[in-house]
């Protein structure tokens, strides 16, 4: 009624992929003459809460997206301003036209690490938070506080850094932790609910490690692609690549060209103040990782930063 009482002529839509078709309809007043639909079908969808209504119905594709299923003359954004291009990269496959913006290249790296894109594999496996029936993964939480506390060693205010769940299990266990560790101003929470924020740096935990191979909603690509979208100076990542990579083909083209750029494996590359090598911190080992953190806590001596773009 409010819409129909003030007249517009003009709607315009932002986030128009994740809206309910009935709530755009809902929308338009009798005296609408353009409808403006703003949005990235290729992110997540809209809320819905009846499974059998996915399924059966389909009701989570938006108007936005089934007008461009039925090819539906649009216009395509195909510059990015907020991704370095190491970060852009992992983004490719879903976005094969996306291009760099001038201004993202040669920004300033991640000081101590010797990248600034990194996914740390492993084969712990998960369990199931009793109480939430979500996973969560020790072992990934463990390398997110680490990590979290090497960052802020070097430096890094804490609301510069990111942490993402795919669980919601995870991230309640990630919030005890980070609490108790001190860190609890960094910002932690699903990637769901970070679809259309950013950070300088992002710290992913995809949870999923199972003798079954279940990838649950790490094989969801709208969600692969919220995750890996988020960071802009520095993304790092702990998951079971190799499982990931087996249940999913985009989990496996990510997985081959994190290879080739060398950017993936069961250590973090770290650089040395003292003899600038690169230190590989055995994540399995969590006193070498103390001990590597320390290392670059020295403040007499300069920390290099990483060098690729």
């Amino acid at each position: 009624r409010l819409v129909t009482k003030l007249g517009c002529k003009v709607m315009v839509m932002e986030e128009a992929a994740e809206v309910l078709e009935c709530h755009v309809l809902a929308s338009l007043g009798t005296e609408m003459q353009q409808l403006l639909l703003i949005g990235d079908h290729k992110q997540l969808r809209p809320g819905v809460q009846c499974y059998e209504l996915v399924k059966q119905c389909k009701l989570d594709v938006s108007l936005f997206e089934r007008c461009l299923n039925n090819e539906v003359p649009y216009e395509c954004l195909r510059t990015q301003r907020r991704m370095r291009p190491a970060i852009a990269r992992l983004v490719h496959p879903i976005y094969p036209e996306l291009q760099d913006h001038p201004s993202c290249v040669g920004r300033v790296s991640i000081t101590g690490l010797c990248s600034n894109v990194h996914f740390i594999s492993h084969s712990s496996p998960e369990v199931v938070d009793a109480n939430l029936r979500s996973p969560k993964n020790t072992h990934e939480r463990e390398v997110m506080l680490l990590l979290t506390g090497l960052l802020i060693g070097l430096g890094y205010a804490p609301r510069r850094i990111t942490m993402l769940s795919a669980y919601v299990g995870q991230l309640m266990s990630l919030k005890g932790a980070l609490e108790a560790c001190g860190m609890g101003e960094v910002l932690l929470t699903t990637v769901d609910a970070y679809q259309g924020e950013e950070n300088d740096i992002v710290l992913i935990s995809l949870v999923r490690s199972n003798e079954n191979g279940t990838l649950g909603f790490t094989a969801v690509h709208n969600r692969i692609c919220v995750a890996l979208s988020r960071a802009r100076l520095g993304l790092y990542c702990t998951c079971n690549l190799d499982m990931l990579a087996q249940g999913s083909s985009m989990w496996a083209t990510l997985q081959s060209n994190l290879m080739q750029e060398k950017r993936c494996g069961p250590a973090l590359p770290l650089l040395s103040p003292h003899v600038r090598a690169t230190l590989q911190a055995k994540l399995e080992q969590r006193a070498e990782f103390e001990a590597a953190a320390d290392l670059h806590t020295t403040p007499s001596v300069p920390v290099p930063a990483a060098t690729d773009f």
